[in-house]
């Protein structure tokens, strides 16, 4: 919640936040994950073994510095990531650091949040209403916050000459992860390579 002291227009926003938050909360699909879950179904029949592991390089300890995050996969054409969440065995909610050059589809994680920091660049955050067409959108500034909740779509255009960083963290995540639905035409692939953004 805002501080005490915050101005009017900031708590507003908290309160709608939350309130936000609890309703999305209220309505998610619980999915058991017994005995820690097992991560090696995740993106067994969409990524290459070797891409796979690559991606799923968890950083050390509970704490990272985005700027020594290296090593990003591609996993989508003009886009790369790495999955930094510590022990996947029984991690729901995920923590990646992708690095963006071209654009992203819309595209929706059923049963799954998104929330996006961006730390480097400028985007265009694209997002629709479940079952809707018609996708709002807005600009990113380095600092800015964006999110797509439970059956909402979402996609990113990078609007400068680099790659455009940011922070994003999904959840609730289940066994094997979330499959990526897409929504806007198909996912353009990646070729494994690794280092954009690095």
């Amino acid at each position: 919640m805002a501080a005490p002291d915050a101005p009017p227009h900031m708590v507003e926003i908290a309160k709608n936040a939350v309130e936000h938050m609890r309703i999305s909360l209220g309505s998610k699909r619980h999915v058991a994950i017994v005995d820690g879950g097992d991560m090696s179904e995740f993106g067994r029949d969409t990524i290459p073994a070797e891409m796979r592991d690559a991606v799923l390089r968890p950083l050390p300890g509970r704490v990272m510095r985005f700027g020594e995050v290296r090593d990003r996969v591609s996993l989508w054409a003009g886009s790369a990531t790495r999955v930094c969440s510590p022990d996947f065995g029984n991690t729901k909610l995920w923590v990646e650091t992708p690095a963006l050059e071209g654009q992203i589809p819309l595209h929706r994680r059923p049963g799954c949040d998104v929330v996006i920091v961006l730390v480097e660049g400028e985007v265009e955050f694209r997002w629709a209403a479940e079952g809707s067409s018609e996708a709002q959108s807005t600009q990113l500034t380095p600092g800015m916050v964006a999110w797509a909740v439970d059956g909402e779509s979402h996609g990113l255009r990078n609007l400068g000459s680099s790659p455009a960083k940011y922070i994003m963290v999904a959840g609730p995540q289940p066994i094997g992860g979330v499959p990526v639905v897409p929504v806007d035409g198909e996912m353009p692939a990646g070729d494994g390579s690794i280092g954009l953004g690095d």
